[in-house]
């Protein structure tokens, strides 16, 4: 019964993109929207690997204080100025 409501479902939807109203700056709108969709992905990616970055400098300057790694506290020396870097861009990314 379920399985029926939900073909019964997406049967409308389908019937219904069928008869959408064609507008003029219909053109002008998807390209927007597909301009504001590649920037919102270009900054979520930033971001997380920001967020990613920061997280591996935190755990690396840990353990090169926790267990005096000279190799960890290297690692803590790059990924940090790349955390702030990927941050920066993050926030232009919608400049663009």
């Amino acid at each position: 019964m379920m399985l029926r409501m939900l073909l019964l479902i997406a049967a409308v939807f389908v019937i219904a993109s069928l008869f959408k109203r064609r507008v003029p700056q219909g053109a002008d709108r998807a390209l927007q929207r597909k301009r504001a969709w590649a920037t919102a992905m270009r900054q979520t990616a930033y971001t997380v690997a920001a967020f990613l970055f920061v997280a591996i400098t935190l755990f690396a300057a840990w353990h090169s204080v926790r267990f005096e790694d000279r190799t960890a506290a290297y690692l803590a020396l790059v990924t940090g100025p790349l955390a702030l870097l990927m941050g920066w861009l993050a926030l232009r990314a919608t400049r663009t």
